[in-house]
């Protein structure tokens, strides 16, 4: 089991992009060779990865959903943001593993904006 703490020292040594204690903001490259901007929060029992891929106002709630119903991870509105999240419990984390984790939600996220946006704004 890893705690709060050893999260935050393994994220900080790897990616060095903490914004605030606890709170990283990571460029990461996915395979197509664009990049997809991830915000990690690592709290008491769990760490939040979270991407963005749409402004609120630019996508209709139901088309947003629609496009993510057949992707492995959930979407969530973040202030006037469309986001990918993915929650990882402390209890169960593996750090060699957490990469992967960024990986699948920047991906995730990256197609999504691929699909409704069409761009590479975040």
């Amino acid at each position: 089991m890893a705690t709060k703490d050893q999260a935050i020292a393994y994220i900080s040594r790897k990616w060095n992009s903490e914004i605030e204690p606890g709170h990283f903001r990571i460029g990461f490259r996915v395979d197509n060779g664009r990049t997809q901007l991830i915000f990690v929060k690592v709290n008491d029992e769990d760490i939040i990865i979270y991407s963005i891929f749409a402004n609120w106002n630019d996508i209709p709630a139901k088309r947003a959903l629609e496009a993510a119903e057949s992707k492995e991870l959930g979407i969530c509105k973040i202030k006037d943001f469309y986001a990918v999240k993915h929650n990882l419990p402390l209890a169960l984390l593996d750090f060699e593993e957490l990469e992967n984790s960024f990986g699948l939600t920047a991906t995730v996220a990256d197609e999504l904006e691929i699909e409704l946006v069409g761009g590479d704004e975040y």
